[in-house]
């Protein structure tokens, strides 16, 4: 708790709430960085807003703190899909693992990834 003779600062203003919005802001942005989901070299920015509304006599004003950050976002990543169709004749896919042959019941349907065409 700041007295009435201390100056406004970051560290006093709302009783530190600035700066424990900061904190957690801070804490969302560490742990996105240590996301192996997401892309390392992306920045990662805090956004600290603070305005000041003055009241028409100029001695009070209304201060409003904001805190917001921006995120990596998801690395992408690739994979293989095989299409075929099932015992009815309806197109299914499937995610292609290494090593496999068929995915499906009615092999003689299954669609190679570097067959054209298909429905």
């Amino acid at each position: 708790m700041h007295t009435k003779e201390e100056l406004l600062s970051l560290s006093n203003i709302g009783d530190g709430a600035a700066m424990e919005m900061f904190d957690l802001e801070l804490g969302r942005i560490l742990k996105n960085i240590m996301d192996p989901n997401t892309e390392p070299k992306a920045a990662r920015e805090i956004v600290l807003k603070v305005k000041f509304r003055p009241d028409e006599d100029r001695d009070l004003a209304q201060v409003d703190v904001a805190v917001s950050s921006k995120l990596a976002g998801s690395k992408a990543f690739m994979t293989r899909v095989i299409f075929g169709k099932d015992s009815r004749g309806r197109m299914e896919a499937r995610e292609l693992e290494t090593g496999q042959r068929s995915l499906f019941e009615n092999k003689g349907n299954v669609i190679s990834m570097n067959q054209e065409g298909g429905e």
